[in-house]
């Protein structure tokens, strides 16, 4: 009988643990999104100025560069990592000891 509310307490845990990981990376897709369009639509305004100010040298290029790096570490960060497991914490704690 103990065994087995053990073992149920533990499923709740696991599921509750997935359901905090789901909703994080779900955010953290949201966010990407946002950052993305952000990204776009500011960029076309300052392509927009340098068009219309007679274009000449293309000065947009650096804040599309340097954003765009940030973007693709956001990029990265959401889809390219993967989450932090148990074993990894496990392997952290038995490195850390002496």
């Amino acid at each position: 009988m103990l065994q087995e509310s053990q073992s149920s307490w533990e499923r709740q845990l696991a599921t509750e643990a997935q359901t905090e990981q789901a909703i994080k990376t779900l955010k953290a897709k949201r966010a990407l999104k946002i950052h993305a369009g952000v990204y776009v639509i500011t960029n076309t305004m300052l392509i927009a100025v340098w068009a219309l100010d007679g274009g000449g040298y293309f000065w947009p290029i650096w804040v599309l560069l340097s954003w765009g790096l940030g973007l693709v570490y956001n990029a990265w960060s959401t889809y390219g990592m993967k989450p932090i497991t148990q074993a990894d914490i496990d392997a952290e704690i038995r490195r850390q000891q002496p």
